[in-house]
């Protein structure tokens, strides 16, 4: 096998790894001990009656996503002036833990740079 095929398998493989434990992580966080996480890359994850994602504003702008209707009735709802403020108070008035990235790498055998 060439060089570029041994780098592409090695990435597929790593980007596997990673998947899985992400995860297994969320469903750790959200199902059992029931506690919000906060990915700090594409946004916050709710449980509840069902698992609700909130989307970083910085997530959606990348993106060119539309929000989804319920959570426009939600932002309504807490009369936040912009979805950025919304978001700001969810971070800041729940109890949200933080996904970590350096075990998240220490499961993949890989770098926290490389997972994220």
């Amino acid at each position: 096998m060439d060089k570029s095929k041994e780098v592409f398998t090695a990435q597929i493989r790593l980007a596997t790894k990673v998947h899985l434990a992400f995860c297994k992580a969320l469903k750790k966080t959200l199902v059992d001990v029931q506690k919000p996480i906060d990915t700090t890359i594409i946004g916050i994850f709710k449980p509840g009656d069902q698992i609700k994602f909130y989307p970083s504003p910085e997530y959606i702008e990348a993106g060119r996503f539309k929000q989804a209707k319920w959570l426009r009735q939600e932002v309504e709802e807490a009369e936040s002036q912009d979805y950025a403020a919304f978001y700001s108070s969810l971070k800041a008035g729940t109890d949200v833990q933080t996904l970590n990235f350096a075990s998240l790498a220490t499961v993949c055998d890989s770098s926290a740079d490389s997972v994220k």
